[in-house]
């Protein structure tokens, strides 16, 4: 808890308690590169607040300057054939996911690009408190995919259309893709009308207007 304070000191200039109303010291989610933590503003607002591990930039930096670390992390048999070219463009990717603020880029996009839809969502991001090192978004409400009503059966499906309509409608309507989609990445919102929200855009990829 306190060298994940010590990062938001390092990058907004204050601890999360004099940033925020409450702070989480416990995360809400954990992942290789940083976790995510629940805070409220003064308003009650509800915010996520991802922030990267200290020193994991240097770590991942240090191992992906390995060809062979590359080609394992893309999986055998597909990574014994990557060209050079191929194997730096994974790379640039995955140095890509240490700035918070392309992640933030790409979720305003997927905003945009969204906005309206009554079903999918999209967390909004504050500025004002994201770096390369800390990003703030709304809190997304909802339940994992996993704790959904086992019989809802027409829950599922609307929950499974919405995420295919994302899923193919962000390339070929849109023009990039989320190259790291997970189960664990969407809440569903349920209630008067059912919601999922969407998260995690570390690592999105542009479509090439000739493919698309």
């Amino acid at each position: 808890a306190s060298a994940i304070a010590a990062v938001v000191r390092a990058e907004l200039g204050r601890t999360p308690q004099q940033l925020f109303s409450t702070w989480s010291a416990t995360p809400l989610a954990a992942a290789s590169l940083g976790q995510v933590h629940a805070a409220t503003d003064a308003d009650g607002t509800a915010w996520a607040v991802k922030v990267q591990y200290p020193g994991i930039a240097e770590a991942l930096a240090a191992d992906v300057a390995s060809d062979g670390f590359v080609r394992r992390l893309a999986g055998l048999p597909l990574g014994r054939s990557l060209s050079t070219a191929s194997l730096a463009t994974l790379r640039a990717a995955i140095v890509g996911e240490l700035d918070y603020r392309a992640e933030a880029d790409a979720l305003e996009r997927a905003g945009r690009a969204w906005a309206g839809d009554p079903v999918i969502a999209i967390p909004e991001v504050v500025r004002a408190h994201t770096t390369r090192r800390v990003l703030t978004m709304t809190r997304a409400p909802g339940v994992p995919i996993a704790e959904l009503p086992a019989g809802d059966r027409a829950l599922h499906a609307e929950v499974a259309m919405a995420i295919v309509r994302f899923a193919w409608g962000t390339p070929c309507n849109h023009g990039f893709l989320n190259a790291d989609p997970n189960p664990g990445n969407y809440l569903v919102e349920t209630g008067d009308a059912t919601r999922v929200w969407f998260l995690d855009f570390g690592c999105t990829v542009e479509i090439d207007e000739t493919i698309a």
